[in-house]
């Protein structure tokens, strides 16, 4: 089967896989925010960020390390995996230590138990088989498919039913562990390749050579995605930051999500085609109009609809995410459209330019935020991150440009 027929194939697999997610998660947000406060997904958002941050910083790459090598991977699945461990084991105690300070300058002591609940996650995460990689290595999307399916399950199953029993954020938490649990089971029972406590030094070379760029560029990804929910939770405090997380999801929820669904289908066929420009161009053009063609429509209907949308999906307690929601929705149109040409900078073997470029974008949000959120509140952050995104796209084009060209 050629390329092109593989990645339709995988798109098919990959946007249904999309679109029992964001359907699965679109109807557990509309029923979580009927049961939980703003104030109660403000917490969570605490935790939530705290995981991220530190998630996003010890970063090695190693999934977009072993799907970008030309090599069968077998050999590299143990060091991956204890490398995996190691980083899960060092994130959780982390959290634990400094649970006290997030909860002080968040002034929420609320989030301390959760903070503590929710340092078990990255433990967990960290004994996925690494072998599972293999199923996007290979356009095996099937296997993909089921595999996420099953921890959407876990997950969704497991918040909802705490979310009725408790009535608190610590629901949400539960969620993320019941598919965390599942992730290390199905990684196991689904791959043939068994990792074992082995680590080979020439190979975490290898591996984190690359991955050292796929980290920083993380790491500038987070503070350019994560630093505008810190000032709000900072500044105006934690109902707002509910009501703008809640914003910012709904915001990115139709268009750029099915650009990550082809971006995750298209990287592993940008790789094999990396050294025939021709072929890349082409494929780079044809993802880019389908993701215009989606993500155009739905970024007008925010921009028309977005007390209708939130009434529908949320309840009338969350009215005051429209305004930012509308400003937002250039932001998902902006990410829709930036997908494709970031995963050909990383096809090429150049996550250094894309790195780049999200220092850029974090730089530049970060010195506008401060004062746009004292000035308009919570649409002042929403510009902030709408600016620092659409400025990024001269450069991140020009950049695709020098390499096809």
């Amino acid at each position: 089967m050629g390329y092109f027929k593989e990645a339709l194939v995988g798109t098919g697999w990959m946007g249904m896989l999309r679109g029992i997610t964001r359907g699965v998660g679109f109807l557990k947000i509309a029923i979580l925010a009927r049961l939980l406060t703003p104030e109660q997904f403000g917490i969570f958002g605490i935790a939530g960020i705290t995981l991220a941050l530190l998630e996003t910083f010890t970063e090695t790459g190693l999934s977009l390390a072993l799907v970008q090598q030309k090599e069968d991977i077998e050999e590299y699945i143990s060091t991956a995996w204890v490398i995996s461990l190691l980083r899960g084991v060092v994130i959780g105690i982390i959290i634990l230590i400094a649970s006290s300070l997030v909860t002080g300058f968040f002034h929420q002591p609320q989030a301390f138990s959760l903070l503590s609940l929710i340092a078990l996650v990255p433990v967990i995460r960290g004994a996925i088989n690494p072998a599972a990689v293999n199923f996007v290595k290979k356009l095996d999307f099937g296997k993909e498919f089921r595999l996420r399916s099953g921890v959407l399950a876990a997950d969704a199953v497991a918040s909802l039913i705490f979310a009725f029993a408790l009535r608190n954020a610590t629901a949400i938490v539960i969620g993320m562990l019941a598919g965390a649990v599942m992730e290390v089971v199905l990684t196991f029972t689904m791959t043939t390749s068994k990792p074992k406590l082995v680590l080979v030094r020439s190979q975490v070379r290898k591996l984190l050579g690359f991955g050292k760029w796929v980290t920083l560029g993380g790491i500038m990804g987070y503070l350019s995605e994560q630093f505008d929910d810190i000032m709000v939770g900072r500044i105006l405090g934690t109902t707002s930051l509910g009501v703008y997380q809640m914003a910012f999801k709904l915001s990115v929820l139709p268009s750029a999500e099915i650009a990550e669904t082809l971006s995750k289908v298209t990287f592993p066929v940008y790789t094999r085609i990396a050294e025939d420009h021709a072929r890349l161009k082409r494929a780079l053009s044809k993802t880019v109009s389908v993701n215009a063609a989606i993500a155009l429509p739905a970024c007008m209907l925010i921009i028309l609809f977005p007390q209708l949308i939130i009434r529908i999906s949320l309840g009338e307690q969350w009215l005051a995410a429209a305004l930012p929601l509308q400003i937002l929705a250039f932001y998902g149109l902006t990410r829709a459209l930036s997908q494709a040409p970031s995963s050909v900078l990383y096809a090429a073997g150049r996550p250094d330019i894309a790195a780049k470029l999200r220092s850029l974008q974090f730089i530049l949000m970060a010195v506008i935020i401060i004062p746009l959120i004292r000035l308009y509140g919570l649409p002042g952050a929403a510009i902030a991150v709408v600016m620092s995104a659409i400025v990024t796209q001269v450069p991140l084009w020009i950049a695709v440009r020098k390499f096809l060209y």
